[in-house]
């Protein structure tokens, strides 16, 4: 598998749903957009929208797919944020996005450089991990990483059957063993899901 290069757009949908996300999708795979995953998170009020690129994507691309994004979802400039992440392999994001229920979620540093501290690094990776090792099963694949342009920001992106899978989990000591050993590192967390669908790259 090759590496990849994931801006992740999570868009505030506001009053106006969109212009035309159809011709927005195409507009991307016209600047180099490999494939794409997209679908409302469970408030009903928010997009995520993910876009594969070649890893030695350009800035000026990358800022480009953002500026679509905005357009096609005028409500603020304000509704829509962008993190871009990178992974070394394109198949261990891919296993979360094609699994039944997609869980998007941080562990956000209160200072970027703690990342290199070797405990934390661990803890950073188990926390994705560990979900191999829960007795409720349920859980599909995934991976993280740091995003590129907000380095602080740790993004976790993991695969599960059902939710009621991931909750179960979730409420397990095996859970809080990382999270409560990054708790004192961090500054802020938060989690989605969201029912993904998958568009590869126009012929």
């Amino acid at each position: 598998m090759r590496p990849v290069l994931l801006q992740l757009l999570h868009i505030e949908l506001g009053a106006a749903r969109h212009l035309d996300f159809a011709r927005s999708r195409k507009q991307l795979f016209e600047l180099g957009a490999q494939r794409q995953f997209f679908g409302l998170i469970e408030d009903q009020k928010s997009l995520a929208w993910l876009v594969f690129w070649d890893d030695n994507v350009g800035s000026a691309q990358l800022g480009k797919a953002a500026g679509i994004a905005q357009a096609c979802f005028p409500s603020s400039p304000s509704s829509l944020r962008a993190w871009n992440i990178h992974f070394p392999h394109e198949g261990w994001p891919l296993r979360a996005l094609r699994a039944p229920l997609t869980q998007l979620c941080t562990v956000q540093l209160d200072d970027a450089s703690k990342a290199t501290d070797p405990r934390i690094a661990a803890s950073l990776h188990k926390t994705y991990a560990d979900c191999y090792d829960t007795v409720h099963q349920g859980f599909c694949g995934g991976y993280w990483g740091p995003a590129q342009n907000e380095p602080e920001t740790n993004w976790y992106f993991l695969g599960w059957t059902t939710r009621e899978k991931h909750d179960l989990y979730a409420r397990s000591s095996l859970f809080a063993v990382e999270i409560n050993a990054l708790r004192p590192h961090m500054k802020d967390g938060w989690s989605f899901y969201v029912h993904l669908q998958e568009e590869g790259r126009m012929p």
